[in-house]
């Protein structure tokens, strides 16, 4: 290692990069290349950071969006007071508001949550424009019998203790293959249901 190079102070790209620090919080690191500098003439407007938020409510997504002058066209931030569980996209650009012009953008991620949801649902539903509506046994176009089935699975197993999985790869057979990972279908079958 100590005769490895230092990282270089830039890798001439443009590109924005967004990593959820904790449930309202997230670090951005960018960089603009000199070339899109000149030919946006971002050296007078200057560089912005604009956060999209979408937060999941009862009502539809509510989005919110919050623009942050960065100056430079390298740089880090972190962002904070951001809504919980938000799903987000952070872009660097030029300009703001309305005239606000993108360079690069971030992978889309989410805040996570800040606490274990207060209730387990007990009922299974399909959501609609509408809004939620019972799913019945006998409903044609929907699996509801197979997705019960499933739920009272996992609501067995998360009663009793289950077996751990086995996580240690298994010699080979007697046919010479060996049973990988989990330690063949067999066992993975087993601990599902």
């Amino acid at each position: 290692m100590l005769d490895d190079s230092p990282l270089p102070p830039r890798y001439d790209v443009d590109e924005c990069v967004a990593i959820a620090v904790d449930p309202r919080t997230v670090y951005v690191y960018w960089e603009v290349r000199e070339q899109t500098m000149e030919r946006l003439g971002a050296h007078s407007a200057g560089i912005t950071i604009r956060v999209v938020a979408v937060e999941p409510s009862w009502n539809g997504p509510q989005t919110s969006i919050r623009d942050s002058v960065a100056g430079a066209s390298l740089g880090e931030l972190f962002v904070s007071d951001l809504p919980v569980g938000a799903a987000l996209r952070v872009a660097v650009g030029v300009g703001g508001g309305t005239a606000f012009v993108p360079i690069a953008h971030s992978a889309p991620l989410e805040t996570p949550q800040s606490s274990a949801a207060a209730s387990l649902g007990t009922q299974l539903l399909r959501w609609t424009p509408r809004g939620p509506l019972p799913v019945a046994a006998d409903d044609g176009g929907f699996e509801a019998a197979g997705v019960a089935a499933v739920v009272t699975r996992i609501r067995r197993d998360s009663a009793s203790k289950r077996r751990p999985l086995e996580l240690a790869p298994k010699a080979p057979s007697a046919s010479g293959t060996t049973t990988g990972l989990l330690g063949g279908s067999e066992q993975l079958a087993g601990a599902l249901r």
